[in-house]
């Protein structure tokens, strides 16, 4: 079995109980009362362990795999040279079924965390913590060490707080959330099962002056952002990311939506339900980002934009104009995909011409 320090395996489950549980049907070497006791990578996984495969992985990881049980699509369940000691599961997505049961069978361990002395009835808070009178904790919230919670914070049934964070005052979080060590939430509003990653920082203000003319001695006049930021339910925002408060009403991000680390978004912007954001994506003041958007990695948008539902952009793009629904759009500055394709097939004709005319000359 393949040990993992950083997460712990629940209760010992069985082949046939996982097949039952997440409606998998049985494959070859099906053995119902075999036993798992651990997940692992298909090139790494030994006896009592579950694994996964898809078509994009060698062929020969399958066949060499030593795991006890595998979970496959269906066209390769009669697949050749299988190996006779792995049970096989059937799933038309076997790498969502995975994930799903990491969800559900792992738990990651925290500092200072010791999950068995969680009381479902009371709140916990280490020592060296610091919690408001006039906070409101609700029935299992944890509170790790030199975490600060303020005046006026109210906090989620069974919310964990992890060491260093700081949450400001009148901030709301929502059950079941997760902020790691070292955050910084402030002028928000958090919904239920969002997880803030480490080092994130919510609601602080934005980028914003006034630039009289002329120019006056005192210089470049700061405008008040007075707003707050909302997230949204089961909102997720990657490591050291940045989501600073409205100039008024909300930076608002949507229900289920997913940023990766090192994400800037600024003031005013909203970001439609179930978008994702890949790493080191900026976002400039006041857009307007649709349903189902797709931003790839470091990608920056311009200001005052609107992003059409299921857009998607393309990574290191520089989005300088609205992008309608659907659309592909890439390049520097983007454009749409096939346009940019179109642009370089003829550039890279242009350069043969060139490099062709200049071996005449010679």
């Amino acid at each position: 079995m393949m040990q993992n320090k950083f997460f712990t395996f629940g209760k010992q489950k069985t082949v046939g109980a996982l097949a039952q549980t997440y409606n998998l049907a049985k494959g070859p070497g099906f053995e119902p009362n075999r036993p798992i006791t651990g997940i692992a990578s298909i090139h790494n996984a030994a006896n009592s362990d579950l694994t996964f495969f898809e078509p994009a992985t060698p062929d020969d990881s399958l066949r060499n795999t030593r795991a006890s049980a595998c979970i496959i699509r269906p066209e390769l369940a009669n697949a050749d040279n299988l190996p006779p000691q792995t049970a096989f599961l059937i799933s038309d997505h076997p790498h969502l079924t995975f994930a799903k049961m990491q969800n559900d069978l792992l738990t990651e361990q925290y500092p200072f965390d010791d999950s068995e002395k969680d009381d479902a009835d009371t709140a916990s808070v280490a020592p060296g913590a610091v919690v408001h009178k006039h906070a409101r904790l609700g029935p299992g919230v944890r509170v790790g060490p030199n975490a600060v919670i303020s005046d006026g914070a109210v906090i989620g049934d069974r919310t964990r707080i992890h060491a260093g964070t700081v949450i400001g005052p009148g901030v709301c979080i929502g059950q079941d959330s997760v902020i790691h060590p070292n955050c910084t939430v402030t002028h928000a509003t958090i919904g239920a099962r969002c997880v803030l990653q480490s080092g994130v920082q919510i609601g602080s203000r934005g980028y914003g002056y006034i630039m009289p003319e002329p120019m006056p001695p005192e210089g470049l006049y700061p405008v008040p952002h007075t707003g707050e930021v909302v997230l949204e339910d089961d909102v997720e925002i990657g490591a050291q990311s940045v989501i600073v408060r409205a100039t008024l009403d909300e930076t608002r991000i949507g229900r289920g939506t997913k940023i990766d680390g090192r994400c800037f978004i600024a003031h005013n912007v909203t970001v439609g339900p179930y978008s994702a954001l890949f790493g080191g994506v900026s976002v400039a003041g006041s857009t307007e980002i649709g349903t189902g958007v797709v931003i790839m990695g470091c990608a920056a948008v311009a200001g005052h934009l609107k992003i059409g539902d299921r857009a998607k952009i393309g990574g290191m793009a520089a989005v300088t104009r609205s992008v309608a629904p659907g659309e592909f759009v890439t390049g520097i500055p983007a454009l749409p995909l096939t346009e940019t394709r179109r642009m370089f097939a003829t550039l890279r004709q242009l350069t043969r011409r060139e490099q062709s005319r200049r071996r005449g000359d010679k």
